[in-house]
């Protein structure tokens, strides 16, 4: 075999080493363990029903952060 065949396979075997060894060393975190607001609507919609014009309705939505940073809304929009 030829010194550049052995550097060829010795290279090629260390690069596979590597990234299996990199592979296997980095794990996704764990939902627990990022920092991200979680927001959790205690309900997601609200039937009006029929509404007339120009009546003032209200309705409060519960919303709670379950995640371990803080919660920003920024907008809301009707559907």
């Amino acid at each position: 075999m030829s010194r550049f065949s052995a550097i060829a396979i010795y290279i090629s075997i260390c690069i596979f080493l590597t990234s299996g060894a990199l592979a296997a060393g980095v794990s996704k975190k764990s939902k627990e363990d990022s920092i991200a607001p979680k927001a959790r609507f205690l309900q997601r919609n609200h039937d009006f029903g029929e509404v007339h014009e120009g009546a003032e309705i209200k309705y409060d939505f519960v919303v709670e952060n379950q995640g371990n940073a803080p919660l920003v809304i920024k907008n809301i929009r009707p559907d």
